[in-house]
This record gives structure tokens, sequence and C-alpha cells, in this order.
């Protein structure tokens, strides 16, 4: 049982080896320091990917939540908390960036709550400028359906592929949902220490149909410590439990050499690849902060398609 405490978590690094870069699959699952809660009232507006949240008890001041990047954790119908970025605000309303109708499907209920906590950027989890990255490594985060690459050069982070090749990086957010594929070229191991507040309540994202996404385990710790303290069994996560999730459906999981192939039937997985093909998945160790790289042959719009991952611990 916890008490919603605060802390830090260390994130190991494999060290790259004389025939070759390593890969580590990682993800930041501590949160930021809450800076405001609050009722919240979701308006029926959407529209160019923003929407309006009005908010109960604001006091904040102008360009609070924008000079730097703020995230907005609102509370869906299934009790989980979902982070959208502050596009902009006034003295009690919200503009969030979101690419669906937040009401649409029952996403969401009209009537919420609101968190608001500082978002995370390549440089706040990476370090900038003082970081364990050499020029010589490479970071991997998947946007709009690519893998975008990153590199670091004299504690500055740029963009090395993509539509923005050749830009600053450092600043770039990272949703707490999103995982982070490291690429480890110098031969000796790293490890990122992160600091933050452990979640207190479920974590939600979306995984819509017909397409792919690199999901975080969400939390810092194992679903059952005295038996996995560091990390959640593959069944807990509630991938299986998406909206529209079918057999075509697919989870990978990076073994720290090769992606193992995960495929649901029901309730039940099983190994699609590897040395385990064929037998049962459901009590494969993911460890915590990493992260499953899933793709979707099913159909699901992003609004009827939340991925819920349930509390692996208990909150006084």
């Amino acid at each position: 049982m916890f008490t919603t405490p605060e802390g830090y978590t260390k994130v190991p690094i494999a060290a790259g080896t004389s025939g070759g870069p390593t890969l580590t699959a990682i993800s930041a699952t501590l949160l930021n320091g809450l800076e405001h809660s609050s009722g919240a009232t979701i308006v029926a507006n959407f529209a160019a990917d923003q929407q309006n949240v009005t908010v109960s008890g604001a006091t904040w001041t102008a360009n609070q939540w924008t000079a730097v990047p703020y995230l907005a954790y609102l509370t869906n119908t299934s009790g989980s908390e979902e982070a959208f970025l502050i596009a902009s605000h006034t003295a009690d309303a919200l503009t969030i960036s979101t690419t669906f109708d937040l009401l649409s499907a029952n996403r969401f209920p009209a009537s919420t709550t609101v968190k608001i906590r500082k978002a995370n950027t390549v440089g706040s989890i990476l370090g900038a400028p003082t970081t364990p990255f050499t020029s010589s490594d490479r970071i991997f985060i998947w946007e709009d359906g690519a893998w975008v690459t990153l590199a670091t050069f004299n504690g500055n982070w740029a963009y090395f592929s993509g539509p923005n090749l050749g830009n600053s990086a450092t600043g770039a957010v990272i949703f707490p949902e999103e995982g982070i594929f490291v690429q480890r070229a110098d031969l000796t191991a790293a490890e990122l220490t992160l600091f933050g507040e452990v979640p207190s309540a479920p974590q939600a994202s979306t995984v819509a149909g017909a397409s792919s996404y690199f999901v975080s385990t969400r939390f810092p710790v194992g679903d059952t410590p005295a038996v996995n303290p560091t990390g959640m069994r593959l069944q807990d996560l509630n991938i299986h439990d998406i909206p529209g999730w079918s057999t075509n459906d697919r989870a990978y999981f990076w073994d720290g050499g090769q992606w193992i192939t995960l495929a649901a039937f029901g309730n039940n997985w099983a190994y699609f690849s590897g040395p385990n093909v064929g037998n049962p998945a459901n009590d494969l160790v993911v460890p915590a902060n990493s992260a499953l790289f899933l793709t979707r042959a099913s159909v699901g719009t992003e609004s009827a398609s939340p991925l819920n991952v349930p509390l692996p611990y208990t909150v006084e």
C-alpha cells in the first residue's frame, strides 16, 4: 500500500558492445509535481484538434501553463487519468490539444476532474545540458506512424530524422504514455535517475485501430511487489481490454536482443515468436519504466479506443 510518495526511480541503459550498439526500451513513469487540482467541465466545442475545459476554483496567472509545456490530466469514464497538452488558457478555462472529441463515444464525462502538472521533455528525461549519452548514441521516438531519431551534441538534443530534421529537440514534449527506444553505442552502461510522484490513479492513453503505438508501462514498480517487484504481468497491463482489440492485433516486447511477438485470445496471451512460441504469455513480466510496441489491424476510432492501465498497488 502506498500514500502517493514522491521520490526517484533509476532506469538502466545497457552498454554497447564491441559487436555493435544495444537497444533498450524505456519510459518515464513518475509524474511531475501537482500544481492544480479541481473539478472541471468539458465543453462540447471540439474543432481543429482543440477543445475547451472550464475549471472551478482557478487561481492561476496569465501564461502560467504555457510559458513552458504543461499537461492537463483529465479523468475519463473508467476513472483513469489521461494527459493532454495545454495549448492556451484564460482565467478559468483551458484550451487543450486533442485529436478527438473528448465527449465522443462516452470517453469522458462532461463533468470531471483536472490535475495540472509540468510536462516531461526530451531534455528533462534524457538530460540537458548534462547527459549520460554521447554523440554516438541515438534515441528513437514514435511519432505519427514512424520512428524519429534524436542525437545529442554538446548537451543539446536535435532531430536526426523526420520533418524536424536539424531542429532542437531538447524541449520536445514526451507524453507519459510514450515509450523511448535507446540505442547505446558507448561501451559503458548508463543510468537515468528520474524524480517525481508515483501515479495515484489508473493511467490511460489512446490506441486507435489500424495504427501503431510505442506505449509506456506507466508505473515505476511491479504489480505484485512480493512476486514481480520490478515489472507487471503482461495480462495486468489490460491491453487486451482495449475496445475492439482482436486476435489479429499484436504486442511486441523487446527482450534486449529481439522483438517478441504476442497475441491475445480473449483474456489470454500467447507467444507468437521467440523461444517460447506457442506457450502462454500471461505471466510475461514487462519491466517497470519500459515500453511495448502495439500494432492494431482491427478498427476503432481514437475516442472509442482507450487503454486503461490499472494501478498495480493500493493507495491509502
